[in-house]
């Protein structure tokens, strides 16, 4: 007899946000693979108002009950999105994905890059700004700069406007994201090709997937970026016109350079179960870590699940190793 398997996933706000609705069907491709598995599996949507209750009855079964963590946020706010690790944590309860500390390190950029730099991780030059700067303070970044919210994913405050190559632009969307997101950071928009490597736990240490690339089919002119509107908004012009290739059409050397990047930057950050590494090519081809997701979209439809079937695994068999890591303490 399996144990049972409490697939858990954050609460809509009621906003309508695509981003935070898609959580709902992941929740369901992750339930029907478990139960595939002969997993008894019951799906819960939580807001913070749920935990003292959550905690209560996930007290009391121990570890006769592992957690499938898919919270992305609690009350509508993608911050606290470690906050609900750490409550598992807390519990000692078994549950899928990242711990808090890692997941709390990834949602600040500025400390991301910095950890990754530190650890030997190629990374673009950065600023992280938390007030207006004057403009001889930013007359010497390396023009042209990407300026987002340094503590928001899902492209959330990434517009056309985004890309700056002067500084009074700069200051412009630093003031921008200030104004509606807190912290800002910019960094050095990179010229070359956009891939992301999905990273899985193993045994034998963080193992990449096959890389996908991600092509832009933009109007000439329009920076070649993922912003929001292009991610989320469905009848956006640009929604469709960024679409991932899975595996890359890469030579052997950027297939390795890839890998290596994006397994170095999994152990740097203390990633564990699995990951997503976005990274871009520098004009001297190298591949730059970008970002890194520490508990991606794992749907069935998901970029992460299609590099888990190109490396030759299936989905259901995908998720069954996450809870078996779970309750084996890794």
């Amino acid at each position: 007899m399996k144990h049972a398997v409490l697939v858990t996933y954050n609460r809509s706000s009621g906003r309508g946000e695509v981003s935070e609705d898609s959580v709902v069907e992941e929740a369901r491709d992750v339930a029907l693979a478990l139960s595939s598995k002969g997993f008894a599996v019951e799906t819960l949507a939580v807001d913070s108002s749920d935990l003292p209750r959550l905690g209560v009855r996930l007290g009391q079964t121990g570890r006769n009950l592992a957690v499938f963590n898919l919270c992305e946020g609690l009350d509508g706010d993608s911050c606290k999105e470690p906050l609900y690790a750490a409550f598992l944590e807390l519990l000692g309860v078994p549950f899928t994905g990242n711990r808090h500390d890692a997941m709390r390190l990834c949602l600040d950029k500025g400390l991301c890059k910095s950890v990754l730099a530190n650890a030997g991780v190629p990374t673009p030059a950065y600023r992280v700004f938390k007030a207006l700067p004057d403009v001889e303070a930013v007359a010497d970044l390396p023009y042209p700069m990407i300026v987002k919210p340094a503590r928001e994913d899902g492209s959330l405050g990434i517009d056309d406007d985004s890309v700056v190559a002067y500084p009074a632009a700069l200051l412009g969307a630093v003031g921008r994201v200030l104004e509606n997101f807190g912290p800002a950071i910019a960094e050095a928009y990179l010229p070359g090709r956009e891939f992301n490597v999905g990273v899985l736990e193993t045994p034998d240490g963080p193992r990449a997937l096959p890389a996908a690339e991600l092509v832009y089919t933009y109007a000439p002119g329009k920076p070649l970026i993922l912003t929001h509107r292009a991610k989320w908004i469905t009848d956006a012009p640009e929604y469709g016109q960024s679409v991932p290739h899975c595996p890359a059409e890469v030579d052997e050397h950027l297939r390795d350079a890839l890998a290596h990047t994006a397994e170095a930057a999994f152990r740097a950050l203390g990633c564990r179960h699995y990951a997503r590494v976005d990274m871009r090519l520098d004009a001297a081809g190298t591949p730059m870590v970008i970002d890194l997701n520490p508990n991606p979209d794992i749907s069935a439809s998901a970029g992460l699940a299609r590099a888990v079937r190109a490396s030759g695994t299936s989905y259901e068999d995908f998720i069954h190793t996450l809870v078996e890591q779970a309750w084996n303490g890794k």
